[in-house]
């Protein structure tokens, strides 16, 4: 490649070549940044009219035009577009045995997607502050992570993330510590960056002793009591027991009856207007007649369900509006 030189000479080559700015290079993965050299002759003039090639020697992206003509002040320049993976990227620009290296230092674009990395299988107890971090990932369009973005955390029912707000690192990831809410149920934690859409992670709380089934009295229930059921202490021993909750919009008399596959049942009324009267008690079979007040509203009552000392098995509790025969309160009775 060559001009003509003006002083008879011979052919004029190109001898250096420069660039016009700085070679080392900064912009986003995706953008485009005007790349200019300077080619001086081997008669030490600014080289007119010489050919320039230009050419991505790493981190993909492209030169457009890969070849461009030198003006009268030896000035030919391309447009580099970065390749959409972060990192350090290579340009080089040529003529003859001149020749220039660009680097830049591609950096990820805005967030475009926020993923969680984190999972919590299993059963925690209501309130439990998790041991292992709730973590979440931002990247941007080309699947680059994000660092310095700001995410926002926030806990349902009830409970809380501790930070509220973290910043990504350089592998773009943010992280909260998470405590439960007071209730039994599936729980959610959610994440939120500007620019993309949130992403939660969900975890399973449980505590038997707040599993309440709904009862209503005429009906009849059935269950199961194990070692993973509600553990209670009572006369010094430990018992299982499940916990119903029922409506009850009259006062008056109800029988309660248990029938069980273990022995000796346990039947207790957690309420102030509970009144315990006549109990009947055959080894896995128990009645229970009560006076129940209402206090002129609708008031909860809460009954339970529970073995004698360890023992576990099936059960079924009916109910119904008695004529109730009142004794003293019996000792299997808690009122």
């Amino acid at each position: 490649i060559s001009s003509c030189g003006g002083d008879g000479s011979g052919p004029v080559t190109a001898a250096s070549m420069t660039a016009s700015g700085s070679t080392s290079l900064t912009g986003t993965v995706g953008q485009a940044l005007l790349v200019e050299v300077v080619v001086t002759g081997s008669n030490g003039n600014p080289f007119a009219g010489g050919v320039v090639s230009f050419a991505v020697t790493s981190g993909g992206g492209q030169a457009s035009p890969s070849q461009a003509n030198t003006d009268q002040n030896g000035r030919a320049s391309t447009t580099w577009t970065l390749g959409t993976t972060a990192g350090s990227q290579s340009l080089s620009a040529s003529s003859g045995a001149a020749a220039v290296q660009f680097t830049a230092t591609a950096n990820p674009g805005q967030p475009a997607s926020l993923e969680a990395v984190s999972s919590f299988p299993g059963q925690f107890l209501p309130g439990a502050t998790l041991t292992q971090p709730a973590e979440f990932v931002v990247r941007d369009q080309h699947n680059n992570s994000v660092t310095g973005a700001s995410v926002s955390f926030q806990a349902s029912d009830g409970g809380s993330a501790n930070p509220g707000q973290g910043t990504t690192g350089s592998d773009g990831r943010a992280s909260t510590v998470w405590t439960l809410g007071p209730f039994n149920g599936t729980q959610t934690l959610t994440a939120s960056v500007s620019g993309a859409s949130s992403a939660s992670v969900t975890a399973e709380a449980y505590d038997p002793c707040l599993d309440v089934r709904s009862y209503g009295i005429g009906q009849t229930a059935t269950g199961t009591l194990t070692t993973g059921s509600c553990q209670i202490e009572f006369d010094n021993e430990v018992r299982f027991a499940d916990i119903f909750m029922f409506p009850l919009t009259s006062s008056g008399a109800y029988e309660f009856t248990v029938t069980s596959t273990f022995l000796n049942p346990f039947f207790l009324l957690f309420d102030p207007g509970a009144v315990a009267g006549e109990t009947t008690s055959f080894g896995s079979d128990l009645t229970v007649k009560a006076f129940l007040d209402n206090g002129n509203g609708t008031k909860q009552y809460y009954p339970w369900i529970a073995s004698d000392a360890g023992g576990v098995g099936n059960y079924t509790l009916t109910s119904k509006s008695t004529c109730l025969l009142y004794t003293s309160p019996s000792p299997r009775d808690m009122i």
